[in-house]
């Protein structure tokens, strides 16, 4: 018999490593969880696919014009319906409000506001979770 705490699967998806490592810290720290973090939406949209079960949640740093962005976004749109999607965004545009048009997964998120934004966003949806690790 195990007593392992059991840990919610994230994905965080980021060109940058520094973003990365303060997502992924702030979340484990945060939550019960635990992150894979990848680089580009190319290797996310291979990860996803070979997936047996959706993570949780997954936080992409939106980059403009990225290899795959469209096919990436396609897939998360029919793919995760049930799965909360943070995309954060230097400022929030009318394209990227047209690109989430009809989705209620998704969520934009401007980067100013980490990581503070993301922890509500957290305790909002997680708040009576057992992968909750605030008081």
């Amino acid at each position: 018999m195990s007593n392992e705490v059991k840990r919610a699967p994230f994905l965080v998806v980021s060109a940058s490593p520094y973003m990365r490592g303060i997502l992924k810290f702030v979340l484990e720290t945060l939550l019960l969880a635990d992150v894979t973090e990848l680089e580009s939406e190319e290797k996310a949209l291979s990860f996803l696919k070979n997936l047996e079960h959706s993570p949780s949640m997954i936080v992409y740093d939106y980059t403009p014009n990225a290899y795959l962005l469209e096919d990436f976004v396609a897939y998360l749109k029919e793919n995760s319906k049930f799965v909360r999607i943070v995309i954060l965004v230097d400022e929030i545009r009318e394209e990227g409000k047209e690109m989430l048009k009809g989705t209620q997964q998704m969520k934009l998120m401007v980067e100013s506001g980490l990581p503070q934004d993301l922890i509500d966003e957290a305790q909002k949806i997680f708040g009576d979770s057992i992968y909750r690790d605030w008081e």
